[in-house]
């Protein structure tokens, strides 16, 4: 093999070396789902964590920007708020103000009770250890879990309004 060919085969080798770990390591991919007027988009490296180097660009339901809420920090410990949606599940911890993707949704499973008027009117209701929907509850809502023990099913309006 003569010089002039080897450095020939080491340039088209650097330059597809080099657009392998471009697309692997630098370019951003990019995600959309939506699904019962949830909408959410993302963007990715493809070769990293999507949870903690994935970028949210958009996080609505009905044309709603879903907002982190304010988490109380108690002590050292970060407290999390986990969001099932029909577009993935998500979390927020305290003193960090954007939500992190935690994955595609979980199937939901539906209990056999029904949601009362009251339940609708203030839109939101606690649910206890199975964390099952109730009959009626309207698509749009999300099931939320906090660390400290409460678990909702509500109206994605509420989530920066509620104490948690």
């Amino acid at each position: 093999m003569t010089v002039k060919r080897a450095l020939k085969v080491l340039a088209v080798s650097t330059i597809l070396a080099g657009g392998v770990f471009y697309a692997l390591f630098i370019h951003r991919y990019e995600m959309r789902v939506s699904h019962d007027g949830w909408v959410f988009e993302m963007r990715y490296l493809a070769m990293a964590c999507r949870h903690c180097t994935g970028i949210i660009t958009r996080f609505e339901c009905n044309g709603v920007p879903i907002t982190p809420p304010t988490l109380k920090r108690d002590g050292d410990s970060l407290e999390h708020l986990l969001l099932y949606t029909p577009v993935g599940d998500f979390q927020r911890a305290s003193g960090i103000d954007r939500w992190f993707y935690n994955g595609p949704p979980l199937p939901i499973e539906h209990s056999t009770d029904a949601i009362t008027a009251d339940e609708l009117k203030r839109r939101f209701y606690e649910v206890s250890d199975d964390q099952r929907c109730k009959r009626g509850t309207p698509p749009h809502w999300c099931r939320a879990m906090s660390y400290t023990g409460k678990t909702r099913w509500l109206d994605p309006a509420l989530i920066p309004t509620l104490d948690w």
